[in-house]
């Protein structure tokens, strides 16, 4: 996990494709996949330059990203089926 920002992804709400799109539209390479399950590296997760393109591209409450410094979530917010 990282000192200031911890990612959490809930796969259940990702097709195999989101799941792709996210991997591939990380500009600081967070996601992974292991054994077809997304998750995230968490030796990257403090590279998050909060540019929000994975809550843009992601259904609505399928990646959130938690800011330990300000007790702040930021949610997807997309309204993808």
């Amino acid at each position: 996990m990282g000192m200031f920002i911890h990612i959490d992804v809930d796969q259940t709400k990702l097709t195999s494709s989101q799941t792709k799109s996210l991997i591939n539209i990380c500009p600081v390479d967070i996601f992974i996949l292991d054994n077809n399950i997304i998750g995230t590296d968490s030796n990257q997760e403090d590279e998050c330059t909060l540019c929000e393109l994975c809550l843009d591209n992601s259904p609505k409450g399928a990646v959130a990203i938690n800011k330990s410094y300000s007790d702040e979530q930021l949610t997807s917010h997309a309204n993808h089926k």
